[in-house]
């Protein structure tokens, strides 16, 4: 299996999910039907230091078959959409590998990019 272009490992993601516990305010969620996982999105509050507002940064999203299962990712990004309203955070902000043409297509689906090379989405509450 691949993410995002990289090879993801039994030992990476053993890596990842041990790590998970160090990162305060951490927020997941996961998506599944009947009992199989076939999406997650984990995220952080971060301050911005630019304009002094509080944003919602997606350290990770993963959907099982992104070409195929737009209903999996359109529920993780209106959950993180509601946290980050909870929050009262004014926009999300992800980072993808421009050489990734299904994720730079999903993601133009949601946000619009920056010249920092993130993609910004504004937070509707």
């Amino acid at each position: 299996m691949t993410t995002l272009g990289a090879p993801f490992t039994d030992a990476r993601a053993l890596r990842t999910w041990q790590g998970l516990d160090q990162i305060q305010d951490l927020h997941a969620i996961v998506v599944e039907r009947s009992g199989h996982l076939t999406g997650f999105a984990f995220a952080t509050p971060q301050l911005s230091s630019l304009d002094g507002f509080l944003r919602l940064e997606v350290g990770a999203i993963f959907v099982e078959d992104m070409e195929s299962d737009g209903t999996a990712l359109e529920v993780l990004v209106g959950a993180l959409n509601d946290h980050a309203a909870g929050l009262g955070a004014t926009k999300l902000i992800w980072r993808i590998p421009s050489s990734s043409d299904v994720w730079m297509r999903m993601s133009r689906q949601f946000g619009t990019l920056t010249d920092f090379g993130t993609f910004e989405m504004p937070v509707h509450g």
